[in-house]
């Protein structure tokens, strides 16, 4: 049972990971103009795939595959948050649109590094690199989400 913990842990570490960097380049992605000159993205949401995950996930705590598994559900409900944050923006800039889209995915992305670390921890996996530069996903993410909290904090205390 353990080599199973730590074979389906080493998977899903490394897909949390990658999936983390993927958010971390939609958490930086500020746009570039279009031939008619609105911002649009530069960045693709980043894709979790957990099908193709092929340990046995009944090894790993109820409370960890749960909210494993609750990653695809919360990008979906990110992304309908963010295409209704767009439907009410104004070109060219989109700035409402890129600011919701870069702390829906500081979020997810932080939840997936989360994550990673506490398999990391369970199975007794080295620990990871993702925090080791300024532009490491984990630095990254922080510094989004944490700016974003600070403005919605000062928008909420200013109504």
């Amino acid at each position: 049972m353990q080599r199973e913990r730590i074979f389906i842990a080493a998977e899903l570490v490394f897909l949390l990971e990658q999936y983390a960097e993927g958010c971390a380049r939609v958490a930086a992605d500020h746009g570039d103009d279009n031939p008619q000159s609105e911002r649009e993205p530069t960045v693709n949401y980043p894709l979790l795939n957990l099908t193709d995950v092929s340990g046995d996930w009944r090894v790993l705590s109820r409370l960890l595959m749960y909210r494993i598994r609750e990653l695809p559900v919360l990008q979906n409900e990110a992304q309908r948050t963010i295409a209704g944050v767009g439907e009410y923006d104004h070109p060219p800039y989109y700035s409402y649109y890129f600011r919701e889209r870069q702390y829906q995915f500081s979020r997810l992305g932080m939840k997936a590094v989360i994550l990673a670390m506490r398999l990391r921890k369970a199975v007794g996996l080295p620990e990871s690199r993702l925090q080791d530069t300024e532009w490491s996903a984990y630095n990254v993410l922080w510094k989004v989400w944490r700016q974003e909290r600070k403005r919605r904090a000062a928008d909420y205390a200013n109504k």
